[in-house]
């Protein structure tokens, strides 16, 4: 769930990135943590670490 976003469930969604070389670090089935931004575009994710 992303809660600062105003979204109690989990789901499956698409978002921007705001600097690519942040996903370098990661690979498909990763679990991560994130913080993203609300724009008229959509979400930008703005901050991203793997999960424990």
């Amino acid at each position: 769930p992303a809660k600062s976003l105003g979204m109690d469930e989990g789901m499956t969604m698409v978002y921007r990135v705001k600097d690519p070389a942040m996903l370098k670090q990661f690979k498909v089935g990763d679990k991560v943590t994130f913080e993203a931004e609300e724009a008229a575009s959509g979400y930008t994710v703005t901050k991203l670490q793997k999960s424990k």
